[in-house]
């Protein structure tokens, strides 16, 4: 009696040390590839394309969840030390958490790029197992090349080089350097200054005639009175497959 008493008591025991184990090994991202290759911390990659992601993940007991994460760098901000020096043009922005299971699984997904986008984004992939145990993050910072829409490039107004604002008042005339380009070939230069009401404050079209290149210098007006202190400055350039862009700035009146 006191033997069964004893193997019972031992089975208890055994059971419970078993159950207060806790699994504190963290689960791995063992491999990732984009578009069929391991990628580098810097991806180039063509706007207007898919990206297709496949991530490798293994864990000793269970896994749980992987989340893959795309954002644009638009301030030159860093994860791990990938970083870059910051400028991303467009709105793309992925947020995709998706239930994985078992000791080992291999998930793919595919994106399409927007043709509206260029510049750098973040690529962000982690994972949990069932006890909450994280594996290290992976990061990678895409170059998101576009041949499809124009591209502007502002290289100063009033000889200045363009900060987050311009300062301007009634009457300063507006004097713009830089380039718009399209290997396509521009077909127009849209230029307008809109006030915080979006009521159009001024405006003017310029044909590009199919040139690949449209200089900017074309580009001068005196600033005209505004109701209000801050008015955007926008440059929109059409392509001749009706292809546009826009740069904008904002003018602070003094």
């Amino acid at each position: 009696m006191k033997s069964n008493l004893f193997l019972v008591a031992l089975c208890v025991l055994t059971l419970v040390a078993c159950k207060d184990e806790k699994d504190n090994e963290n689960p791995i991202i063992s491999s990732v590839k984009i578009n069929g290759e391991v990628p580098t911390d810097h991806v180039h990659l063509d706007a207007g394309t898919d990206m297709v992601i496949e991530v490798r993940s293994t864990d000793n007991e269970e896994l749980n969840q992987l989340k893959i994460e795309l954002h644009p760098n638009e301030d030159g901000h860093s994860h791990d030390e990938v970083g870059g020096e910051g400028g991303a043009d467009g709105d793309w922005e992925v947020l995709d958490v998706l239930n994985v299971s078992g000791t080992a699984q291999t998930t793919t997904r595919t994106y399409s790029i927007p043709e509206t986008i260029r510049g750098e984004w973040h690529l962000g992939i982690s994972l949990l197992d069932a006890e909450g145990n994280e594996a290290a993050d992976k990061f990678y910072e895409l170059d998101m090349e576009n041949e499809i829409i124009p591209n502007i490039e502002v290289v100063s107004i009033n000889g200045s080089v363009v900060e987050e604002e311009v300062e301007v008042e009634e009457g300063m005339n507006i004097d713009v350097a830089g380039t718009a380009t399209d290997s396509d070939g521009l077909d127009e230069i849209h230029v307008h200054l809109e006030d915080e009401d979006g009521n159009e404050l001024w405006e003017m079209e310029y044909d590009a005639n199919g040139e690949t290149s449209f200089d900017l210098s074309a580009i001068s007006f005196a600033v005209p009175a505004s109701g209000t202190t801050h008015a955007d400055f926008a440059i929109e350039a059409t392509d001749v497959n009706g292809h546009s862009y826009s740069w904008v700035v904002e003018f602070h009146y003094e």
